[in-house]
């Protein structure tokens, strides 16, 4: 979606809109760390360019201190940089201590609305933005307030990919971008919806119930709305639910959450057994259109136990293997 776009919709939504997503929280005595954030803002107009190959092309994959997948990426010439790839990214951003790095110029500031609030935030203009995937000049950025955020050097939004398809390859740790085309064999199919011009949404069965789900790489934890919970049976104080640390993103501020481990989830004919799960009620399943019924955002706990995940934007299909 074009930058001006964006900003048109965000104006007609009274709201702005989805741009990036990493989890975050701070862990405690038996607590499981959990990292979560969806960033958005505003964009800033751009010109940007990049290659839409023919044919895929991969590259290597790496792990950072979260359990998320990195790749490395070139800014401005300088680099490599590791990347969070995140499907739950709108577009790209940068901790600041690289964009203080390669001294780039603040920009116009931004709301940057996080998993539970929002903050102001520069923008940066990176002129070139390249990796083995694609090739893109003057990218808009927005710099992310947590720098502790994790220790990779940004997060690479899916923006680069939307017109055509992106596939994680969890066994052989790759990352392949290609044309829109149909799902190579081996690979079950289940439609979905595409919102806010890249965030895969599709039908998930969890315990019996029936839930929208987000597709989040960029996410350390699953999390599941309030509506979900209850439908569930899980009442609030329930001997089954067991507080973690609050949710905190990038933006600082803090949602309480909960979790607990359920029988299985269901994603088309893929079944992933005993789910650890947190409950929350997070801003941005509202932000999402979420927050009408039982919703859940599946992070990278999940689903990096399957052997590849692709998203095909233009088809608007989750395959799994």
């Amino acid at each position: 979606m074009a930058p001006t776009a964006i900003n048109q919709r965000a104006q007609d939504m009274d709201r702005p809109p989805i741009a990036a997503s990493t989890q975050n929280v701070m862990p405690a005595s038996r607590l499981r760390a959990v990292r979560f954030a969806f960033p958005l803002f505003a964009m800033i107009v751009a010109t940007v360019c990049h290659s839409s190959p023919g044919t895929s092309v991969s590259m290597p994959l790496t792990i950072d201190d979260g359990g998320r997948y990195t790749a490395a990426v070139k800014l401005n010439g300088q680099g490599p940089f590791q990347f969070i790839v995140d499907t739950g990214s709108q577009t790209s951003v940068l901790p600041a201590r690289v964009a203080s790095q390669l001294k780039l110029q603040s920009g116009p500031v931004v709301p940057m609305i996080g998993a539970s609030g929002s903050e102001p935030s520069a923008t940066v203009t990176v002129d070139d933005y390249r990796s083995d995937l694609f090739d893109r000049h003057d990218e808009p950025m927005v710099i992310i307030p947590n720098d502790s955020f994790s220790k990779a050097d940004g997060v690479l939004g899916m923006n680069a990919f939307v017109s055509g398809r992106v596939e994680f390859d969890f066994v052989k740790r790759l990352l392949t971008a290609g044309p829109s085309m149909p799902a190579p064999a081996g690979f079950m199919v289940q439609r979905g919806s595409v919102r806010q011009g890249n965030f895969m949404v599709v039908d998930v069965v969890i315990d019996g119930v029936r839930a929208s789900a987000m597709i989040d790489t960029g996410g350390k934890q699953t999390v599941c709305n309030p509506k979900l919970q209850a439908a569930l049976g899980l009442k609030p104080g329930d001997s089954d639910l067991l507080p973690i640390d609050p949710i905190k993103g990038v933006t600082g501020q803090q949602t309480m959450a909960w979790e607990t481990t359920l029988d299985t989830l269901l994603v088309d004919g893929v079944t992933f057994s005993e789910p650890t799960v947190a409950f929350a009620d997070l801003p941005v399943f509202r932000v999402l259109g979420l927050d009408d019924g039982p919703a859940m955002i599946i992070g990278i706990d999940q689903l990096s136990s399957l052997q590849a995940l692709a998203i095909d934007y233009p088809r608007a299909e989750l395959q799994l293997r």
